[in-house]
């Protein structure tokens, strides 16, 4: 006759087996976790690429389709906006394309894009890039002279960033405020708005934005150490700019994934916590201050147990 297990036994097994539960649960909540840390991590990331490619487009068009006589900056900052003058808008494909074109009485289309003969244009001279007119459909000749060569951008009607003939005025913020419910409530959302519209947030989390710029001051038709991430300076005219200006260059700080207890991101980049913290570009870490060569990104409030992560992004503006 088999003999059964007895209650002590039964308990006993029941004891180890709760032991090894306990074990399996714990390594899968840490697994979990992880897991969960590492997708919202790859989310993030992606969103911000997408919108760093967006803001980087913007700035490779900065000028595009404005006439070289026109006194709109093509690239300028307001206090802490980042703004953009183009005809092209990068979110909207009634506005891509250009057409190079012959007037004889008519419209000759030489090169460009057909496809776009129903919009409005701005149309300039293709010799030297000067205001013709806007407002005009295809074929209109409108300030057109017989045998003269020029350029048509189309547009969509909107409000104008510029004063003497249409343009896109984009602005890049920070919003004050983050919409996303995982980031730090100290942060705020990157912002693109396309002329007085409220704007469409591009990047997540960000604690920071600084903007500086490649400068040739000396007209020397290179850039100097001391030329590099220069300030905005109010006294560069549009003529300055198109002449001058080489890059851009975009400084984020942007939260990295969600919020972890325990994880403390001053411990582990041995933040000074009793000066504001911030984190450097290019600039010496044993410095506690914050110099006007530096680019230092400021650390929100409670910035302890969330990763964080400085991005840079560098552009040469294609059409000035």
């Amino acid at each position: 006759m088999d003999k059964g297990f007895t209650l002590v036994e039964l308990l006993v097994s029941l004891f180890i087996f709760s032991i090894l539960m306990s074990g399996v649960y714990v390594t899968y909540t840490s697994l979990y976790s992880d897991y969960k840390m590492q997708s919202s991590g790859i989310q993030s990331e992606v969103e911000k690429l997408v919108g760093l490619n967006l803001l980087r487009l913007d700035i490779e068009h900065a000028g595009y389709g404005i006439s070289d006589n026109s006194s709109a900056l093509p690239i300028e900052m307001n206090s802490n906006d980042l703004i953009v003058r183009s005809v092209i808008n990068a979110t909207n494909q009634k506005t891509y394309g250009w057409s190079l074109i012959e007037y004889n009485g008519s419209w000759n289309l030489k090169s460009g894009d057909p496809s776009i003969s129903g919009a409005n244009y701005v149309v300039l001279d293709a010799l030297d890039k000067s205001f013709v007119t806007d407002g005009v459909n295809w074929g209109d000749s409108t300030g057109m002279s017989a045998g003269n060569s020029y350029l048509a951008f189309p547009y969509d009607n909107a409000t104008s960033g510029c004063a003497t003939q249409f343009c896109n005025k984009i602005t890049y913020a920070l919003s004050g405020s983050t919409s996303t419910s995982n980031c730090n409530p100290n942060t705020s959302d990157l912002l693109r708005k396309v002329g007085d519209g409220s704007g469409s947030h591009i990047v997540d989390c960000v604690a920071d934005m600084k903007i500086r710029f490649d400068y040739d001051s000396d007209n020397s038709s290179g850039i100097e150490d001391d030329e590099r991430n220069q300030a905005f300076s109010g006294t560069w005219s549009a003529d300055d700019i198109r002449e001058n200006l080489k890059s851009v260059n975009v400084y984020l700080l942007v939260q990295d994934g969600n919020i972890d207890r325990d994880f403390n991101f001053a411990e582990i980049n041995q933040v000074d916590t009793s000066v504001p913290a911030f984190i450097y570009y290019n600039a010496d870490p044993t410095d506690t201050n914050c110099d006007p060569e530096d680019i230092c990104l400021d650390l929100p409030s409670d910035y302890e147990h969330y990763r964080w992560a400085p991005v840079s992004v560098k552009v040469n503006p294609m059409n000035l």
